[in-house]
C-alpha cells in the first residue's frame, strides 16, 4: 500500500493551512482536507482487503440498523440456519442459531485508528509525512479488519459440518501422509468439495457441480505444490502395484504433464494450479496467526482421513502443520455490513483529531470504519491440514 500526493499549488496551500498557527484557519483546513481524502482510502482500503473476495458487502448508512431477512441469504432446507458473527472487534466468533421466518440483526462494530505529526512538517508542506501518516493510519485500520474478518471465517470453518451419504463430516480433513501435501489429497479434495456444494434438495446445482475458485496456503505450501514440477506424483506403482521402494524410481513413475510443469517453472508466484487461483497469506503456516487462531477454534476434534474418511487420531497443530483452505469464491454465503458516509459515501471515515492544544504544536487525524460480518453457510469452504 502507498499513498503519495500530486504536488499541486492547492495541495500544498492546503497542506500549509493545516499547519497554521492561526488555530480556527487551521482546523477549517484540517476538516476540508479530511473530507477530500476520506473516499480515497476508502478506495485503498477495499482494494487491499484480503478477504474482499469472500464477503459480500451489504452497505448502510451511518447510524442505521443493518439486518436482512435469513431465508433469503441461505439455501439450507432444514428451516433453521446456523449464523457465524463477531460481538466486537477481537471478540470470539459465536454460532447462533436462527429461525427462517427471523429478520437477522448484524452486530457492528468501530474499527480505527490515529496519527499524528508536527504542525511543522505541514507548515513546511512536507506532503511525503503527511502521506506515510495517513498510509499507517490505514494499514492499522486494515490489520484490525482483516484479524475480524478471517477470526469469523474460521471459527465457521472449524465447527461446521455436512452430511454426505448418511455420514455427518466435517470440513476440515488430515492429509494422507503426514507432513506430505500430494496429488491425492489435492483430487480427493475437490471430490469431497463438489459433494459439499450441492444444491438444496441435496442434488446437482443449477450450472453443475459446485468447484472451489480459490486455494489459500502458506508460502511453505506454495513452496510445495512449485516441487510438484520435479517430484513423481505416484499414488500406485507401475500395473497397479503398491509404490515401494523397488518400483518407485523406474520408468513407470510419474511427473505432471510438460505443460503444467512448464508453468510451474515458468511462474514463480504459481497463481494458478489446475484452474483453482492460489492465493498466498503470510498469517498461515506453522506458528503463524491465523493458524494458532484456527487451532483454538478446532481443538482436539478427530481429523478424518482425506482419503478414506475415517478418523485418522490426529488433531490440528498451530505449530505442527499446515492449513490448505479451498473456497469457492462464486458462492454468497459470507456479508459484510459496511456503513456509508451520508454526504461523502465512503466507507472509511476520516476526521481531524481535536485533542491537541496549541502548544502541542501537532495536526492529527483520526478514522475508520465501522462493519459487521457474518457467514450463514459453510458449504463454500473447507481445508486441509498437512
Amino acid at each position: 500500500m502507498k499513498i503519495q500526493f500530486k504536488e499541486t499549488p492547492e495541495q500544498l496551500e492546503l497542506i500549509a493551512a493545516m499547519g497554521s498557527k492561526d488555530k480556527a484557519k487551521a482546523a477549517a483546513a484540517q476538516m476540508a482536507f479530511a473530507n477530500l481524502i476520506a473516499p480515497t482510502l476508502g478506495t485503498i482500503y477495499q482494494q487491499a482487503d484480503t478477504t474482499g473476495f469472500l464477503y459480500r458487502d451489504m452497505p448502510y448508512r451511518t447510524d442505521d440498523d443493518p439486518s436482512f431477512p435469513i431465508e433469503l441469504f441461505a439455501d439450507v432446507p432444514e428451516g433453521h440456519f446456523s449464523i457465524w458473527s463477531a460481538p466486537k472487534p477481537g471478540g470470539l466468533p459465536s454460532n447462533h442459531i436462527s429461525q427462517s421466518i427471523d429478520e437477522v440483526k448484524f452486530t457492528t462494530y468501530r474499527l480505527d485508528s490515529a496519527w499524528s505529526i508536527n504542525s511543522k512538517y505541514a507548515r513546511k508542506m512536507r506532503l511525503p509525512i503527511v502521506a506515510k501518516a495517513l498510509q499507517r493510519l490505514v494499514q492499522e485500520v486494515l490489520l484490525k479488519t482483516n484479524y475480524s474478518a478471517w477470526s469469523v471465517l474460521l471459527a465457521a470453518l472449524a465447527q461446521a459440518t455436512h452430511t454426505i451419504g448418511g455420514t455427518s463430516l466435517g470440513h476440515v480433513f488430515a492429509s494422507a501422509t503426514d507432513a506430505a501435501f500430494t496429488m491425492d489429497d489435492f483430487n480427493q479434495l475437490q471430490t469431497y468439495f463438489r459433494r459439499l456444494n450441492s444444491s438444496w434438495v441435496g442434488g446437482t446445482p443449477v450450472g453443475g457441480a459446485g468447484k472451489p475458485t480459490d486455494m489459500i496456503v502458506s508460502p511453505e505450501m506454495l513452496e510445495k505444490f512449485r516441487s510438484m514440477a520435479y517430484n513423481p506424483i505416484n499414488t500406485t506403482g507401475p500395473k497397479g502395484l503398491a509404490l515401494s521402494t523397488s518400483n518407485a524410481g523406474s520408468a513407470s513413475t510419474v511427473v505432471l504433464p510438460e505443460a503444467q510443469r512448464a508453468a510451474l517453472y515458468n511462474s514463480g508466484g504459481v497463481p494458478e494450479f489446475y484452474g483453482i487461483s492460489l492465493i498466498e497469506l503470510l498469517e498461515l503456516g506453522k506458528s503463524q496467526d491465523y493458524q494458532t487462531l484456527f487451532a483454538e477454534f478446532i481443538g482436539s476434534t478427530d481429523l478424518p482421513l482425506i482419503s478414506t474418511k475415517a478418523a485418522s487420531g490426529r488433531t490440528f497443530s498451530a505449530s505442527g502443520d499446515e492449513l490448505v483452505i479451498i473456497v469457492d469464491a462464486t458462492k454468497d454465503m459470507a456479508y459484510r455490513a459496511i456503513a456509508t458516509d451520508s454526504d461523502t459515501g465512503s466507507v472509511f471515515s476520516l476526521e481531524a483529531d481535536d485533542q491537541y492544544q496549541k502548544r502541542a504544536d501537532k495536526v492529527g487525524w483520526y478514522g475508520g470504519i465501522e462493519e459487521g460480518r457474518v457467514v450463514t453457510d459453510t458449504r463454500f469452504i473447507a481445508a486441509l491440514a498437512v
